[in-house]
């Protein structure tokens, strides 16, 4: 590390040229369906660039909760998890 290194870290983020660094898993085909798995690269996709009403359950493990959830999934409901040591949204 050294001042030019810096000097070009602050240029890019004055620029807006940096992008966050987030922990996540890899999306997979398999994650979409009545209880769709969140992961931190879909988040955005998924919750907030979505035209339905996202319900978001953070937890550690997959529970039979979010399972039984599942039942009130609809065309304008959508009922997502998210395993949140593994992703930051």
């Amino acid at each position: 590390m050294n001042a030019a290194s810096i000097t070009s870290f602050l240029d890019d983020a004055l620029a807006g040229n940096l992008a966050p660094t987030l922990k996540s898993e890899e999306p997979e085909a398999g994650d979409i369906g009545p209880v769709t798995v969140l992961k931190g690269k879909s988040f955005n996709e998924l919750v907030i660039d979505n035209d339905n009403d996202v319900y978001v359950i953070k937890e550690d493990c997959i529970t039979l909760y979010c399972r039984c959830l599942s039942i009130y999934s609809s065309s304008n409901i959508s009922i997502t998890q998210q395993h949140h040591t593994n992703n930051n949204p």
